[in-house]
């Protein structure tokens, strides 16, 4: 009888470790069988967020000549997803520049947050802003023609990512 007693404390002990280290160092085992909490998200920025698009850099930069108090901190990330030459696919929200004198054509993709670029015009006045606008949905796209070569002062409005509607 001490025998069969001692086994079993040994299978039980023995069951016991093996359970401690799936726990600790395989929680994708057990995690999909029981819900976690959800995470909470950080509530989304909604704002302005001011840039220049520098000609000698040909790159999206902070611009620091504004004192808006109500201003976003520049973020690039929170404005655009990359840059490529061409014209954009119609599918994806982007910031186009057409420069005429140099024939040359850039692009943003802009991230799902950008609401709304607009220019800042200070001396450009021969300079042209462009909108798309579809239907409910469609994603933003807009195209700034530059007869030349010069730095552009941009304000983009970023707001909280509209909800997917369900099936």
């Amino acid at each position: 009888m001490m025998t069969l007693m001692r086994n079993l404390l040994t299978v039980i002990g023995v069951l016991a470790i093996i359970a401690v280290g799936l726990f600790f160092f395989r929680g994708d085992l057990y995690r999909p069988i029981f819900p976690s909490q959800p995470k909470l998200q950080p509530p989304a920025l909604s704002g302005k967020i001011y840039a220049t698009l520098s000609s000698s850099r040909g790159a999206l930069i902070e611009d620091k000549s504004v004192t808006d108090p109500n201003g976003l901190p520049f973020d690039i990330a929170e404005i655009t997803e990359g840059e490529a030459e061409g014209f954009p696919a119609s599918t994806s929200p982007s910031l186009t520049i057409i420069n005429i004198a140099k024939r040359e054509i850039r692009h943003w993709k802009l991230a799902s947050n950008v609401r709304r670029v607009s220019l800042r015009a200070t001396q450009l006045y021969d300079v042209k802003v462009k909108e798309h606008s579809g239907p409910p949905g469609a994603p933003y796209q807009v195209e700034i023609w530059v007869p030349r070569e010069a730095d552009l002062n941009l304000t983009f409005e970023i707001g909280p990512v509209a909800a997917a509607s369900g099936s």
